[in-house]
């Protein structure tokens, strides 16, 4: 027997989470939201499956729980090591340009 649970992540699908990206500079804001989620339904053994996005932001969510006992990924998105480098850095802006409107 299993609960399932789809969640919508800010900006996605029929979520009511606001999700101006003006605010939402990163993923960080999905991961909380997932873990507000988790401890508000407040259940132990918790099996997280996510793909894409959602798959890295699980893994963002649960970094520090103890109630989460398996992680599914499918294709999660990972950055190679440069790329998540300079995007702490001031010339990421410039770098990235081409790819944001």
């Amino acid at each position: 027997d299993f609960d399932v649970y789809a969640i919508d992540l800010r900006g996605h699908g029929l979520t009511t989470l606001p999700a101006d990206e003006k605010d939402h500079k990163g993923w960080s804001l999905f991961a909380k939201d997932i873990s507000d989620f988790l401890t508000q339904v407040n259940r132990e053994n918790w099996t997280i499956v996510g793909h894409s996005l959602g798959g890295t932001s699980a893994t963002m969510a649960i970094a520090s729980r103890s109630d989460v006992d398996r992680l599914c990924l499918i294709e999660p998105v990972v950055f190679p090591a440069m790329i998540s480098f300079l995007d702490r850095t001031p010339i990421w802006r410039y770098l990235s340009k081409p790819y944001h409107p």
